[in-house]
């Protein structure tokens, strides 16, 4: 149960589902369906892996903020959770050779990306929570790697993830400030102050929107991905900041996939 944990799996169950959103965008590829699960496959073992390698670099960082998770808490032990992540990294590149070239290149650059995040990423200010954006907007457009085609609409998605998991970043590193001060990390939430990251995560997801909207996401599951994000801001509501704004990106992606079909 701890090396579930370990990979987060709802993470990899949302970054899986919208691999699988950028497949529906470009035509479900219903003569090909082990190619459509293979690349879905490969995004969740890459997310996986990458959040196994973060939790291993994090150990020290996390036993302050997060002393429940399985590295801290005692339930894996580090070097075991180092070898199942690189186990996860194998498995998902092994997947996506089965797709096709190009998506093995992508599962390339997504596993150095993946590695040199989960190293350097609290030396990295800005940069790490571009990156992340980045990595997640990738595991989107992997689907124009494997079906080796793309649309507009695919790109509008992907940046609608990139701007989204943007502000997701600076949130987490908003709730994590106490325990990345005491380590001595470096993220751009430390260095600007609680609030300015804030406002700026409240406009990464308006951009985030923007994109979806300019892409023709349905107005009635764009209204209802807006509330949902818009409602990670609202304190009263005492919910995790970066959990509302991934489940309101969801409607979304959901809206851009329904209306490419």
């Amino acid at each position: 149960m701890g090396y579930i944990r370990l990979m987060r799996p709802l993470v990899c169950l949302a970054t899986g589902g919208a691999a699988l959103g950028g497949l529906v965008i470009l035509g479900f590829p219903f003569q090909a369906p082990a190619k459509a699960l293979l690349t879905v496959l490969t995004v969740f073992l890459l997310i996986g892996a990458a959040d196994a390698f973060n939790d291993y670099y994090d150990l020290e960082i996390d036993r302050i903020n997060t002393p429940g998770r399985p590295i801290p808490s005692g339930v894996v032990a580090p070097q075991d959770a180092l070898r199942f992540a690189w186990a996860l990294f194998a498995a998902g590149n092994l997947a996506a050779w089965a797709v096709g070239p190009w998506m093995a290149f992508s599962a390339v650059v997504l596993t150095v990306s993946f590695t040199y995040y989960g190293i350097s990423s609290k030396r990295l200010g800005l940069l790490k929570n571009l990156l992340i954006g980045f990595t997640s907007a990738a595991a989107l457009l992997s689907a124009g790697a494997a079906m080796e085609r793309t649309s507009a609409l695919l790109w509008a998605a992907g940046a609608h993830i990139f701007f989204m998991m943007l502000a997701v970043e600076l949130t987490k590193d908003v709730e994590d400030m106490a325990g990345d001060r005491s380590c001595g990390a470096r993220t751009w939430a430390l260095s600007v102050g609680a609030p300015t990251a804030t406002r700026t995560a409240e406009l990464s997801v308006l951009v985030g929107l923007a994109a979806a909207a300019a892409g023709g996401a349905p107005w009635p599951l764009m209204v209802a991905g807006a509330a949902v994000a818009g409602g990670a801001f609202a304190r009263p509501l005492g919910l995790r900041t970066p959990v509302l704004i991934l489940s309101g990106s969801a409607f979304v992606v959901a809206g851009l996939a329904f209306a490419a079909v």
